[in-house]
């Protein structure tokens, strides 16, 4: 297909720590930088009411003027950011949509009426074995039965649902960003998708697949130990078990880019040898200061998905900075999830692409195989973003 806007031209200088050479507020680099900073030196964080809530389960109104940011980065992305309307897809015919609910309170599912459907804006990228309708793996008069747990936390499902539309019968869910406002927020988060689950499972009658990404199976787990009988088949992509191993994954490749970043190493360092959350902030605030983090996510033969998808990162909230902090803080604070066997679900497929910055592959293997031991294991040439890199013929097959 035609229409797809370049992000920016490709990048020929080298990366660079962005955090000394300019602040913006509306930068997200610059504002998870901040973050994490001020969790690093021991100030309390910032505050969020809920008229600053960017959730659209919160307020209808989401279009809110923002200011044009990272001027100063030339190589940046999102240097300009354009107010567009919510990527929410309208119910396709014959889909039962369930209403978004609040964590606080359960609504009753409603059945949106199918004749009056609209066509959704399509994506912008060539039609290919990922994003056909004809070469879907699924049924496409069949309910939606797979529900979809993005990574982050704080990411959205915007670029999915950009990417596939209707062509996958996958309830692109939009994790509430509201649950900054409760006093546990990761509990508040999978509070949030244990609704959505039940609100799935009442519509189609029976149990709902998982189709989890990176920090995304973490709310899977917490599902299956929850809500078991409503979880059927699972689908673990890219997923990170210790978030604090991914960052120093990820802030060992950064090194390798710019090798003399004192501050990097420094970080790096304190947080190897004793890993606390205060640590762990300083580190995550010296990874996100690099201008290009995102593009080290996709792998190497995934240019022209990696310009669409910083192009729509610069047109649209795809991320909450602030949801990233406070979620993870939250999370920091339990235990990780014991490794031995989990019982509930039995059919489970994981897929790791080999360019992933965030893994070690033969670590996350062995420890999300001692967690689903029958597991199917497939690697795939990709970066992070499996399922965005890939055709979905290739990381959602039958199991």
């Amino acid at each position: 297909m035609s229409g797809l806007v370049p992000a920016k031209p490709p990048r020929t200088t080298p990366f660079v720590l962005s955090g000394d050479a300019h602040e913006d507020a509306d930068c997200p680099p610059c504002r998870l930088r901040s973050l994490f900073d001020s969790v690093g030196r021991g100030q309390s964080r910032i505050t969020r009411s809920r008229g600053d809530c960017t959730n659209r389960s919160c307020t209808r109104d989401d279009r809110r003027a923002r200011a044009p940011g990272c001027r100063r980065q030339q190589n940046l992305p999102h240097d300009a950011r354009l107010d567009l309307p919510s990527a929410r897809p309208e119910p396709r015919a014959g889909y039962e949509l369930p209403v978004r609910r609040s964590p606080r309170r359960r609504r009753r599912s409603v059945t949106r009426p199918s004749n009056g459907h609209t066509a959704t804006r399509k994506a912008r990228l060539p039609q290919t074995a990922g994003n056909s309708p004809t070469s879907s793996p699924a049924n496409m008069n069949s309910p939606l039965s797979t529900l979809f747990l993005h990574g982050g936390p704080g990411l959205s499902s915007i670029a999915e649902r950009d990417l596939y539309g209707h062509t996958l019968p996958i309830h692109w869910w939009d994790q509430p960003r509201s649950v900054v406002l409760f006093a546990r927020p990761f509990g508040a988060l999978v509070e949030a998708a244990e609704d959505e689950i039940r609100m799935l499972a009442d519509t189609t009658g029976g149990p709902i697949d998982l189709l989890a990404h990176s920090f995304g199976a973490h709310l899977a787990l917490r599902l299956i130990a929850r809500v078991p009988a409503h979880v059927g088949k699972l689908w673990l992509l890219a997923p990170v078990y210790d978030i604090g191993d991914a960052f120093v994954r990820l802030a060992t490749r950064l090194l390798t880019l710019s090798p003399a970043s004192e501050p990097l190493l420094a970080a790096l360092a304190e947080f190897k040898a004793t890993s606390d959350y205060a640590r762990f902030a300083r580190l995550a605030a010296q990874v996100t200061s690099f201008a290009n983090l995102f593009e080290l996510y996709w792998g190497a033969g995934a240019n022209t998905r990696r310009r669409w998808y910083l192009d729509l990162l610069a047109r649209q909230n795809l991320v909450d900075p602030s949801a990233f902090e406070v979620i993870v803080r939250d999370f920091w604070a339990d235990p990780l999830p014991p490794l031995e066997p989990v019982a509930g679900v039995q059919k489970v497929q994981l897929v790791f692409g080999r360019e992933d910055p965030l893994i070690d592959l033969d670590a996350e293997r062995h420890t999300w195989m001692q967690l689903f031991p029958r597991a199917q294991y497939v690697e795939l040439d990709t970066g992070h973003f499996v399922h965005l890199e890939a055709p979905a013929s290739r990381w959602w097959k039958s199991i």
